[in-house]
């Protein structure tokens, strides 16, 4: 509905009333974040990863907080740890690969990229999102082919 300070007021009651919910945490950081508050939505995003470090969504959220603010070294931290509570989620391994080549950080870029793609090949597509130079995307491409099954 497009309301975003009247949804931002009823957050901050809603934690008021439970400030051990997660979900609360992380609709207040999107709503924060939505608003540009993004000092409120790291803040956010973090107390909701404390209270539940097991909910992807948040940690990937939180990761393209920082990505929108290009801080991609932040970004990829997000990630690495995001990896260390939930290490069978592939998507955390290509978003810290993503992450990394963005920092120019391509040898440890390549070593994730290399684990997303031996843990679920077919969730690399989500490379050619963040790239979309078309000669970027033949070099990954050329990578990825090497590991097709």
């Amino acid at each position: 509905m497009d309301k975003w300070f009247e949804s931002l007021h009823f957050l901050k009651k809603a934690i008021k009333l439970n400030e051990s919910n997660p979900l609360y945490w992380t609709g207040l950081a999107d709503v924060e974040a939505y608003l540009g508050n993004t000092v409120s939505a790291d803040e956010a995003y973090q107390k909701s990863i404390e209270l539940d470090s097991f909910f992807a969504p948040t940690w990937v959220k939180w990761a393209q907080l920082h990505y929108d603010l290009e801080d991609f070294e932040k970004s990829a931290d997000i990630m690495l740890s995001a990896i260390d509570e939930l290490p069978e989620e592939a998507d955390f391994y290509y978003r810290s690969a993503i992450f990394l080549i963005k920092a120019g950080q391509f040898k440890e870029a390549f070593h994730f990229l290399e684990s997303g793609l031996i843990l679920d090949y077919d969730q690399h597509v989500i490379m050619f999102e963040y790239f979309p130079n078309l000669e970027t995307q033949k070099a990954i491409f050329k990578l990825i082919q090497q590991y097709k099954k």
